[in-house]
């Protein structure tokens, strides 16, 4: 019976599934029937036995990975027979992989399988968990870190979608035990309650309900985080409950966002508690910038925005001692009043004397108020250099850290486009002085703001490239580079390139405006377009796969945004494609980043070429590979005709194809012994011939008989001469047309075959025969 499970009737393998599947003893690890049934349930050609041995077959931690695979099976009712066999289980499963099922389900391209989610898949797993909601989304939850934490929200957010649509608000709102504030109590406040009731909240945006009812006044929540936060401020960093602090401040700072800031009153007192979170609270860089994007909507104007950041930078960065007042400050502060209230005098009388027209008092006037303005600026700057004297600017790491968070935030609003002058002073005195500050956490930090300068000022982006390019060069090198800091580089190098051009990779015309040692020393050699590809195209390559991820990526950009040029570049990322990988979700991403960026490839203006010379260089780097390279797996041949038909979606599909047909003759002539010219004699068939001129039909048809001639592979020749043999058919079909064109015509012959064409056809009949 397990020989019949691999009979090449489908049928048989059907009955054969029917028959043995009673056998099974999953408490075996070495069960033959469940080994067989799960490998019959992963590779079986047929949809029906891949579905019947999914139904079957007996769980096993490791067949519950393999049918979680099976989710995402290219027939729809394997898929669902799938999510079937899972909505029974749940308990069985990891919350990484409960995670993957809900994700999984709800993103699916058939609307049927979506459509089970939402009506069954959802409550049968509901019903497991005693129909109680946060027991069920706390079964979900991942809270290793805030990447972990993101991936939760997503599936929480679909999870309540579904719950959104068959069960009642009220029900829904009830599982929070909320206060007469319509707030949750800060002893209920968790991980799991924060997070089920943000979403919560967001869901009811959504629909046509009156938020009074649901929501807190925005002054009572506003009290509440500021409460939460003096709480729990002192918490150890390394603990646990440290992290779910970070976040349920996080999700706090969500909610805030989703209120209606119309009112002056409700804007500063969201403003005052983000001010006072963000310089007295201990706060993860996440946390902060969810606290900033508060700011997108609590004050309208931009450098209104900019300014109170930078303001609050300043008092996060200063230390302002307490030290009484003296007597004298007092006297200058009364001396100074004095004088400005004096200026206001003299200026009203001013206008007086001028439209009076007395002309000799005005001037008397202008005299007295320029001498009042100059005491006044020389008191106000003796006065502020005293207090500046007493100010200690902080410089311990958490200050550090804290400062460079908050510039991140600020940088990234979309609202903020340009480096005004106040972002400019804060670039030039915080952040470009932390580059190279010995922490390595606090200079990744300085060089994430100082990428975003960058994008938003290409004054900034000439010289940070080439300060972004030497992790990059290093790393290629060989040397030891922090990864984070490798990553950052490669995603800046990659906007900038985009965003302002290849010419942005040139030596700065004035290197002594260079903020520090190590810019000079950059600027001696600089660097080029040339190496920051070879850089990308190197990391392709590396053991790490965020940095595989990251290179792919920006060569992708590069080449969609017609920034590089390069079929080197095109067939390696081919390369890449058409690998064998793991079953990693991050890799996977990634092939189908290249897949996409090959489908759009043809639609780029000047991209034919880069295409055409891709081709075999491609097809040679697969068939030359060695046993050890994963390439060795890869059918040359199917690549080959991807390709070709990739070629056929350019608008200059014909040049295209003629000038590979002619390469690949000629590449044969050159090379009559080559291992490639089986393929390449294959890859000639796959050519559509409709759209070729009659002129290149005859080129054609001469090289291939000199290849034919020199060529010892019969199996080459044969495949040459069916492809003489079908230039020659459509020679004959278009000679008969134009015949039919032109009977009333003098008879011209159009369709004479040479002495050489006519011995191929005699070849052709011959070995058919």
């Amino acid at each position: 019976m397990l020989e019949r499970l691999k009979d090449e009737r489908e049928s048989v393998r059907l009955q054969a599934v029917c028959a043995i599947f009673s056998l099974q003893d999953p408490s075996d690890p070495d069960c033959p029937v469940v080994n067989e049934l799960s490998t019959q349930m992963m590779g079986d050609p047929s949809a029906k036995v891949r579905k019947l041995c999914l139904e079957k077959v007996g769980l096993r931690q490791d067949i519950l990975e393999n049918i979680i695979m099976k989710t995402r099976d290219v027939n729809v009712k394997v898929r669902l027979a799938a999510y079937t066999r899972c909505s029974l289980i749940p308990k069985a499963f990891k919350v990484i992989q409960r995670q993957k099922l809900i994700k999984y389900g709800f993103t699916d391209e058939n609307e049927s399988i979506r459509m089970y989610m939402h009506e069954h898949f959802v409550t049968s797993w509901f019903e497991c968990y005693e129909e109680d909601y946060l027991m069920f989304i706390n079964s979900l939850c991942l809270d290793s870190d805030f990447k972990d934490c993101k991936e939760t929200s997503v599936v929480v957010e679909h999870v309540l979608s579904a719950f959104f649509a068959s069960k009642p608000h009220l029900e829904l709102k009830q599982a929070l035990n909320l206060n007469e504030n319509r707030l949750l109590p800060l002893e209920d406040l968790k991980f799991e309650s924060v997070l089920y009731w943000r979403c919560y909240l967001e869901m009811l945006r959504k629909c046509d309900v009156d938020e009074d009812e649901y929501f807190p006044e925005l002054v009572h929540l506003c009290k509440y985080i500021q409460n939460y936060y003096k709480d729990k401020n002192d918490l150890d960093p390394e603990s646990v409950e440290y992290f779910h602090n970070q976040f349920i401040l996080q999700q706090l700072f969500q909610i805030t966002m989703k209120y209606d800031f119309g009112d002056k009153f409700l804007q500063e007192t969201l403003n005052a508690l983000v001010g006072e979170v963000l310089q007295n609270a201990v706060l993860e860089e996440e946390v902060v910038e969810a606290i900033m994007k508060n700011l997108d909507y609590t004050i309208p104007d931009v450098n209104e925005q900019i300014k109170f950041v930078c303001l609050l930078i300043s008092e996060i960065s200063y230390e302002v001692p307490e030290v009484p007042e003296p007597e004298e400050n007092n006297t200058n502060k009364l001396e100074l009043a004095k004088l400005k209230i004096e200026l206001s005098c003299l200026k009203e009388d001013l206008d007086v004397a001028i439209k009076e027209q007395n002309f000799l008092k005005a001037e008397g006037l202008k005299d007295r108020i320029t001498e009042v303005e100059n005491v006044i600026i020389n008191c106000e700057v003796a006065e502020s250099g005293e207090v500046l004297q007493e100010y200690e600017k902080k410089t311990d790491l958490g200050t550090l850290r804290k400062c460079l968070d908050i510039c991140n935030g600020l940088l990234s609003s979309l609202r903020i486009t340009t480096l005004n002058s106040m972002l400019m002073t804060l670039k030039d005195n915080t952040i470009q002085v932390l580059l190279s500050h010995k922490d390595e956490t606090v200079g990744y930090k300085a060089m994430k703001c100082y990428g975003l300068c960058c994008i938003m000022d290409q004054s900034t982006a000439e010289i940070g490239i080439h300060l972004f390019c030497v992790p990059i060069d290093s790393y290629s090198a060989g040397t030891v580079c922090n990864t984070d800091r490798l990553l950052l580089a490669i995603s800046a190098v990659v906007d900038m390139i985009v965003l302002y051009g290849t010419d942005l990779i040139a030596k700065p015309t004035d290197p002594e405006n260079s903020f520090d040692e190590q810019h000079e020393t950059i600027f001696k050699g600089g660097s080029s377009l040339t190496t920051i590809i070879q850089g990308l195209v190197d990391l392709l390559q590396d053991e790490n796969t965020d940095v595989q991820e990251h290179a792919s990526h920006g060569l992708c950009n590069l080449l969609l945004a017609s920034r590089i040029q390069s079929h080197a570049v095109i067939s390696r990322l081919i390369l890449k494609w058409c690998t064998p990988h793991s079953n990693d979700e991050q890799l996977q991403k990634m092939i189908q980043r290249i897949g996409l960026t090959l489908e759009k490839l043809p639609r780029i203006r000047d991209s034919a070429d880069e295409l055409e010379n891709a081709v075999l260089p491609t097809v040679k780097a697969i068939i030359k590979a060695p046993k050890t390279s994963p390439l060795a797996g890869v059918n040359a041949l199917n690549i080959a005709n991807f390709l070709i038909q990739l070629c056929q979606t350019h608008p200059q599909r014909y040049h295209m194809n003629s000038n590979l047909m002619i390469r690949i003759c000629s590449d044969m002539l050159k090379r009559p012994k080559s291992v490639n010219n089986l393929t390449y004699s294959k890859m000639l068939l796959m050519f559509p011939l409709d759209e070729i001129d009659s002129t290149l039909m005859r080129e054609l048809l001469t090289i291939c008989d000199d290849v034919r001639n020199e060529v010892l592979d019969k199996l080459v020749v044969r495949n040459v001469i069916k492809f003489i043999a079908n230039i020659t058919s459509l020679m004959n079909q278009i000679g008969s047309i134009q015949e039919e064109s032109d009977e009333d015509k003098e008879n011209i012959p159009v369709n004479n075959i040479s002495p050489q064409q006519q011995t191929s056809l005699d070849n052709i009949e011959s070995i058919e025969q």
